[in-house]
């Protein structure tokens, strides 16, 4: 398997990375301070492993791609993670099915491990070993409570993929490679099955069609002055129940949804510009920001240093 390590500074580094290999992701900052983090990919054809650890809160938030089963676990060092609106605990696993939307919110400094599997592959492994089919296994994206044994096989399993063990002489890397990846499909297989033993424990599929609709308004309008009162209009519904649902499904409100994008998306675009050729006045201003200096402000506390700063860069 072909190895990768990132150190990026930048949430931005990782969408664009993402965004290359059929996944449509993006890293937002949700905690003052400087970022920083570290991502170990190892990946072959079939299967991409990645564990991923940042120094502040961040929200990530996409799409799976076609034929992908896409599968996050976290270790709970810090705090509960977030997926969905639903809390992961040491015990949980979080399991999108292909084309599904979701968001996964990670507390500072806890590490986080992502599973990007072949659907097929997965599929094939299922009936093997189970004799089912994978649709009544995984009949929707959902946070998964794995019982202590599936859960001790899989990080079995993940630890020899990050931190292998010499392989024995007798084996080539890429026999050794086989089956360390045939070792992270069983214990998946034994977490999704064990949970789905009884189909009428399945977790009701959370239904997230208002919180996606004001999420995508935000999105295409975020430069533009918006209000709740604004995305109350777009959602249908009152206050106090359009943020319970956005909470619900994206583990922040809208507002602060708004607030956040807002902000990485200007510290981007400063990033790229250059300071000859553009102002932070003209950058703030075309991403919704009308005072300079509440920006400012704003800015420096979210990222730990000024916007002026983050445009000399280069």
């Amino acid at each position: 398997m072909e190895t990768l390590f990132l150190a990026p500074e930048e949430c931005g580094q990782l969408s664009e990375m993402h965004n290359g290999d059929g996944f449509n992701i993006r890293y937002d900052q949700v905690e003052p301070g400087a970022f920083n983090g570290e991502c170990l990919y190892r990946g072959s054809p079939h299967m991409v492993f990645c564990r991923e650890q940042y120094t502040r809160s961040i929200c990530v938030h996409g799409t799976a791609p076609k034929g992908m089963i896409t599968a996050v676990m976290s270790t709970r060092r810090n705090g509960a993670a977030w997926l969905n609106g639903e809390v992961m605990t040491s015990d949980s696993l979080g399991v999108f099915t292909p084309g599904d939307e979701g968001a996964y919110r990670s507390p500072a400094n806890q590490s986080f491990t992502n599973f990007i599997i072949s659907q097929e592959r997965l599929e094939r492994a299922v009936r093997a070993l189970f004799q089912l089919p994978l649709s009544e296994v995984l009949k929707h994206t959902a946070t998964l409570n794995v019982s202590t044994m599936a859960m001790a096989l899989l990080r079995e399993a993940t630890a020899e993929i990050f931190t292998p063990k010499s392989p024995d002489a007798i084996l080539r890397a890429e026999v050794w490679d086989r089956k360390c990846e045939g070792s992270v499909l069983q214990a998946l297989c034994v977490a999704l099955v064990g949970e789905s033993a009884g189909h009428e424990r399945q977790r009701a599929h959370k239904d997230g069609r208002v919180a996606k609709h004001v999420r995508n308004y935000i999105e295409e309008n975020f430069a533009e002055e918006i209000d709740l009162e604004m995305l109350c209009g777009v959602a249908g519904l009152d206050a106090r129940a359009l943020e319970a649902a956005f909470q619900d499904y994206y583990g922040v409100a809208p507002m602060e949804f708004l607030y956040h994008r807002r902000l990485n998306a200007a510290r981007h675009a400063l990033a790229a510009a250059r300071a000859e050729e553009s102002t932070v006045k003209d950058i703030a201003s075309q991403h919704g920001f009308v005072h300079l200096g509440r920006f400012t402000e704003a800015y420096q506390g979210l990222f730990g240093e000024s916007p002026s700063a983050t445009l000399k860069k280069k």
